[in-house]
């Protein structure tokens, strides 16, 4: 059931510019991370568990949340996953570039605009997913999301290590005291 994917290869074709021709095997692996990845925290292990669930045996409990929310955010966190990996493959002898007679290769530059376009698409769905299920609506929708806690790493106290004892004694490099 862990295997479950949420949405499928030809969805994340349907909501991004991926090409219609790129071999479904080079972006599978990247749609079950990043359903982890990505996924998983926003929505919470217990209401993830409850979506893989419902896919896997073919309910239909969660399929509007999917549609409408997590799809895209999948989509666009798959691709911005798979993207660096679809043009350099690691083989046995190390990480090489492929390339094909008619085309060329993109400069870092580029790179980095392509990318952080991808990036910012993710992040946005990803928002989109996190606000709407925390509206009151979709709270009573989904119980579990609202029973997920949640760390936000903001709004956390940290960890009380003790009060500093006032050493002031200088140390060399090696940790020795040098005012011994």
């Amino acid at each position: 059931m862990e295997d479950t994917l949420l949405i499928s290869i030809e969805d994340i074709k349907a909501v991004t510019s991926i090409s219609d021709n790129i071999d479904v095997s080079m972006l599978e692996p990247f749609l079950a991370t990043s359903q982890d990845m990505y996924i998983r925290p926003v929505v919470g292990d217990a209401l993830m568990d409850a979506m893989i669930a419902s896919v896997a045996t073919g309910g239909t409990t969660y399929q509007s949340l999917i549609d409408n929310y997590v799809l895209k955010a999948l989509a666009y966190s798959t691709w911005f996953s798979a993207a660096p990996f679809l043009h350099m493959k690691t083989q046995k002898k190390g990480i090489v570039l492929q390339s094909a007679d008619d085309s060329t290769n993109i400069s870092l530059d580029e790179w980095s605009v392509y990318s952080q376009r991808i990036e910012n698409n993710m992040t946005f769905y990803l928002r989109r997913v996190k606000d709407y299920l925390d509206t009151a609506a979709a709270k009573a929708l989904y119980p579990l999301y609202a029973s997920n806690k949640q760390i936000n790493p903001q709004n956390s106290s940290g960890i009380f290590l003790g009060y500093s004892r006032g050493n002031t004694k200088s140390r060399n490099d090696a940790g020795d005291c040098i005012d011994c």
